[in-house]
C-alpha cells in the first residue's frame, strides 16, 4: 500500500488526474460510496480533496476504502494549466473527463465500536406504553430503542379501554411505572385487559348464579354459571354463549357476552298457613270471635267480643294485638295469637 495514502496524504503525481473513490464501510451488509476529486499537482492550490466520505453505521467494525486513479481527458485552459470542468464546479465528470486508469490503492481501518442494548416492548392488549426519554411510544409509534450499557429508562404503561395488569420480561410487578439500568438487551411485555358485561337472562321459573359473582369482568375470566329450576320446574337447556343441558356452564370472558337460561313446568303454589287463636277469660263474663273458631288461615281477621256479666266490671283486652277498654276488637291472624277479655 502507498504510504502517503496510509498516512492520509494526497498522492503525488505529475498528471492531471481523476481521484475516484470507492469507500466500502464493512458492518453486517458492504455499502459502496462513489465520488471523485480533481488532483491538479501542479496547482496545489486549487487542488481539491473530498474530506468526508459518507457516515459509518452504528455498528460498523472497520472501514476499508479504494482509490482508483483516471487520467483527465477533458479540456485544459491553455494559460492557466487548471482543468475546464463540463459541469463548470468539477461536482461530477462528464463521460468525456474519464480517461485512461492509472492505478489504485487501498486503504484500511478498524474501528472499537463501544456496545449498545435494545429496549424493546410489546404491548398486550388495549394499552399504551412510553419512555420517559420519549423515544418509545408504543404501539402508536416506535416499540424499541438502543441505548448504551448502564442507561436508566423509565417505562410507564397508560390503559385504554383496557386495564394495566402488570408487566413481564424486564420490568414486573403491576405499578404503573417500571425504572430499570439496561445492562443487557432488555424485552418488555405490559398487559392490559379490558372489562367486559356478561348478561344472563332466564326464561320460565329458575335462577342462576355465578362464581366469581358479578356482571363485569375483565378479558379473560374464567366464569361458572349454574342453573337452579324452582320447586315443580325443570331446567331444559342453555343458549348463547352457553349450550347443552347441564345445569353448570363455563365461559371464558372475551367479550360482552349473554347468557340465557331456560325452565319449563308449573310451580306449585306454596302451602297456605294457619294460626291458632286463643280466647281467655279473666273474671265472670264471656269472649266470642267472628267468625268463630279456633284455627284461621294466616291474613284472616277476626272481630272477638267481650260480654261482662251484670254484676261485673269491664277491665279491658291484654295480649298482643288488642288493648283498652273497647268491648270489641279486629285482629289479623299472621301467628299464633293469645287474647283476655278481664272482668271484676
Amino acid at each position: 500500500m502507498d504510504e502517503d495514502l496510509q498516512n492520509g496524504e494526497r498522492p503525488q503525481v505529475g498528471l492531471d488526474e481523476l481521484l475516484v473513490d470507492n469507500a466500502v464501510v464493512a458492518n453486517d451488509e458492504a455499502h459502496l460510496e462513489t465520488a471523485w476529486d480533481l488532483i491538479q499537482s501542479e496547482l496545489g492550490r486549487n487542488s481539491k480533496r473530498k474530506q468526508k466520505r459518507g457516515d459509518l453505521g452504528g455498528r460498523s467494525h472497520a472501514v476499508v476504502r479504494r482509490f482508483e486513479f483516471y487520467k483527465f481527458a477533458g479540456e485544459i485552459n491553455a494559460a492557466t494549466g487548471q482543468a475546464i470542468c463540463a459541469d463548470g464546479l468539477c461536482n461530477a465528470p462528464a463521460d468525456s473527463e474519464v480517461g485512461d486508469f492509472i492505478g489504485a490503492q487501498n486503504a484500511a481501518v478498524n474501528l472499537n465500536v463501544p456496545p449498545t442494548y435494545q429496549v424493546a416492548v410489546t404491548v398486550a392488549g388495549d394499552g399504551a406504553v412510553s419512555s420517559d426519554d420519549r423515544v418509545i411510544s408504543c404501539p402508536s409509534g416506535i416499540c424499541a430503542e438502543s441505548v448504551a450499557p448502564a442507561t436508566a429508562v423509565t417505562l410507564t404503561a397508560k390503559g385504554a379501554k383496557g386495564i394495566f395488569t402488570g408487566w413481564s420480561g424486564a420490568c414486573a410487578g403491576t405499578a404503573s411505572t417500571c425504572s430499570l439500568v439496561v445492562d443487557s438487551d432488555a424485552p418488555v411485555t405490559a398487559t392490559f385487559k379490558t372489562p367486559f358485561k356478561l348478561v344472563v337472562r332466564t326464561t320460565g321459573t329458575g335462577t342462576v348464579s355465578s362464581n366469581p359473582a358479578g356482571t363485569t369482568f375483565l378479558q379473560g375470566t374464567m366464569v361458572t354459571l349454574t342453573a337452579t329450576p324452582s320447586a315443580g320446574a325443570a331446567f331444559t337447556g342453555w343458549t348463547g354463549a352457553c349450550s347443552g343441558t347441564s345445569t353448570i356452564c363455563t365461559v371464558v370472558i372475551d367479550a360482552d357476552t349473554t347468557v340465557n337460561a331456560t325452565f319449563t313446568g308449573t310451580v306449585a303454589p306454596p302451602p297456605t298457613a294457619s294460626y291458632r287463636l286463643v280466647l281467655k277469660t279473666n273474671g265472670t263474663g264471656t269472649a266470642s270471635s267472628n267468625p268463630g273458631g279456633s284455627s284461621f288461615v294466616s291474613g284472616t281477621s277476626v272481630t272477638v267480643t267481650a260480654v261482662p256479666d251484670p254484676k261485673a266490671t269491664w277491665k279491658g283486652w291484654t295480649g298482643s294485638t288488642c288493648s283498652g277498654l273497647a268491648l270489641t276488637c279486629t285482629v289479623s291472624i299472621t301467628a299464633d295469637t293469645t287474647l283476655t277479655a278481664n272482668f271484676r
